[in-house]
């Protein structure tokens, strides 16, 4: 009852809904999905195919050549190719030295960097983070950010962007 009234439906309309009695229209299913809060993508996820875990075996990522990518730096990316539709792009990154002066990264989302191997000074912002093997980074990309220096090469890490749009 609560949901029909906030969704501004009749309780018989939802009623005939979640019975299979009758289909929404795209109107109704969008004020079900105001009135749960939720995309109205979430209200057929049952009815999505399942998905089972992708995996990347080792040497099989897909060596990308990014938009941000500075000289001496490499991107493999290591999820499976047929992973579209995922909220996060995972990287191998490997930095052999940083080579002329490359702008520093600013795009939407979020990123979270662990460092596999090697040191790097990296820029977030107007801060500097020494960071070194074991280490995670986790930053809004919204900033300016990128490696300031490299202590200890190469550096080797996972670098995971999450967001609508692809750096």
């Amino acid at each position: 009852m609560e949901l029909a009234r906030v969704a501004g439906l009749s309780a018989g309309m939802l009623s005939k809904i979640e019975n299979g009695i009758t289909s929404p229209s795209l109107a109704t299913l969008q004020a079900l999905s105001r009135a749960l809060n939720v995309p109205v993508t979430a209200l057929f996820r049952k009815f999505e195919e399942r998905q089972d875990a992708l995996v990347t075996r080792a040497g099989e990522g897909v060596l990308v050549e990014r938009r941000l990518s500075r000289p001496g730096t490499s991107f493999r990316q290591v999820r499976a190719p047929s992973a579209e539709g995922l909220f996060l792009e995972p990287f191998i990154v490997e930095i052999h030295g940083l080579d002329g002066d490359v702008p520093p990264a600013q795009h939407e989302g979020l990123e979270l960097m662990h460092v596999l191997s090697g040191k790097l000074r990296f820029r977030h912002g107007d801060r500097v983070y020494d960071l070194a093997p074991g280490d995670t980074l986790v930053y809004g990309a919204d900033q300016a950010h990128g490696p300031a220096a490299i202590v200890d090469a190469p550096v080797r890490l996972l670098l995971v962007t999450v967001g609508t749009t692809a750096p």
